[in-house]
């Protein structure tokens, strides 16, 4: 924790100083002042809202020295009042605290005071975070991998995630593509902030490939799927709208059978639901379109993907599979900029019916 870093630095500190300056008094080497540092929520940060337009935006950190109070209050950005200060931790042990802020949706600029013997001695401010629609995306070879330019939300407040670049502005390179540039999670952002006018973040979980890669058990299950939803523990119980499933080209290249398409995405849904601890629902994307793919094995893929949707957990998504040349698909497998905004567009338009029917 906060405290022993402090502790084992400040050894380290009293061995060097002993070893190669003897000549500085070991007792230079002072304990902290009160202080704090957050790990959440970080700029850009937004939480999953509920049917009130509510949402708990989760606060954790560290703090060195003694703290017997920790508050947060927040003020709408881009102005507005404060609210009262609200209790975050009571009497935090071990140098680390952990509560949360009781919401409603907006943008917010917020504020952490720590204190002792009722008077502030430690303070953070966190500018940018929000009470909104938060979305999970896994797959789009087609639009994650190789595309011709970067994309960026235009909207600001469009965020990304991932456990690797946390919470930043929703642009390109995003984790888990194998190129740098091009994918179409910017122009849903946009789309959906527009339309809605809240903050969204996309939750981008990894690229491409055939589904026998994404099941249980496998590199990109594990560190796919299960370290953004589970081990990284940035989601609780509701802590987004819905996962967008995007896997299907290469199923159709290798000709894979319906029956093991279907198969693999029920026990994928099946698992994730068990480990995470609930079940949120899953977009699941018509694509089978590939240029070395046969005919039939795009129609079995397609198939696979209908039938698996059953209108309570998994939904049927937009296809892309219309959009092909050179105006779509610049090497005829990967888009174009005006590919990848129109895929996005279209992903916004199935989202927008199928969980925001009316703006709220």
């Amino acid at each position: 924790n906060a405290k022993g870093f402090r502790e084992h630095g400040r050894r380290w500190a009293e061995c060097i100083l002993a070893t190669f300056f003897p000549g500085v008094p070991t007792n230079a080497v002072r304990g902290a002042s009160p202080g704090m540092s957050l790990l959440s929520p970080q700029p850009g940060h937004v939480a999953q809202r509920d049917a009130q337009n509510c949402a708990d935006v989760p606060v954790s950190g560290n703090f060195e020295g003694a703290l017997s109070r920790i508050e947060g209050r927040w003020t709408p950005m881009p102005g507005g009042d404060p609210s009262p200060w609200t209790l975050v931790a009571d009497a935090p042990q071990d140098g680390y605290f952990s509560g949360k802020l009781p919401m409603t949706t907006g943008w917010y600029r917020l504020e952490f005071r720590g204190l002792k013997d009722g008077r502030p001695v430690a303070a953070r401010t966190v500018e940018r975070v929000g009470v909104g629609e938060v979305f999970v995306v896994i797959g789009g070879d087609s639009v994650a991998n190789f595309g011709q330019s970067r994309q960026e939300a235009k909207d600001p407040r469009v965020s990304s995630y991932c456990t690797v670049c946390y919470e930043r502005p929703m642009r390109d390179p995003l984790r888990g593509a194998i190129g740098d540039k091009g994918t179409s999670w910017p122009a849903l952002g946009d789309a959906l902030a527009g339309a809605f006018d809240v903050p969204v973040e996309i939750v981008v979980c990894g690229y491409s490939g055939a589904i026998a890669q994404w099941k249980p058990g496998t590199p990109m299950y594990n560190g796919g799927i299960m370290s953004t939803l589970f081990y990284s523990r940035r989601f609780a119980t509701g802590g987004y709208r819905a996962i967008l499933w995007e896997v299907g080209e290469m199923d159709a290249k290798l000709g894979v059978k319906a029956d093991d398409f279907v198969g693999a995405m029920t026990s994928i849904v099946t698992q994730v639901s068990k480990e995470v601890g609930w079940q949120a629902p899953w977009v699941i994307a018509g694509v089978a379109y590939h240029p070395e793919a046969a005919e039939t094995n795009r129609l079995a893929i397609r198939e696979a993907q209908k039938r698996v949707c059953d209108g309570k957990i998994l939904f049927e998504g937009p296809t892309a599979d219309d959009l092909t040349g050179p105006v779509w698909r610049y090497d005829g497998i990967h888009f174009t900029e005006a590919g990848l905004q129109e895929h996005g567009k279209r992903w916004a338009t199935v989202l927008l019916k199928l969980f925001l029917g009316e703006k709220r």
